[in-house]
């Protein structure tokens, strides 16, 4: 049951990673595009999923996140 906690933990971690580092960003560009009535093409920030440049960032964000549960809970 550790292990679940710490798995979920760490996917929780790399939701809120992608978050704050994807989705607040392209909202702080759209939203005063818009504002202004303007139409708004998204640029191409995103890495293909194929490459190791997306994964191992996730990877590293996961262990973090399961890491840090698996300690705080094993006290």
């Amino acid at each position: 049951m550790v292990y679940l906690k710490s798995a979920i933990a760490g996917i929780l971690m790399v939701g809120a990673t992608a978050l704050i580092l994807y989705v607040t960003p392209t909202l702080l560009l759209i939203i005063p595009v818009l504002r202004r009535g303007e139409g708004f093409d998204l640029p191409r920030w995103h890495v293909r999923s194929e490459s190791p440049g997306f994964w191992i960032p996730v990877v590293i964000v996961f262990v973090a996140g399961f890491l840090w549960e698996l300690h705080r809970i094993s006290k």
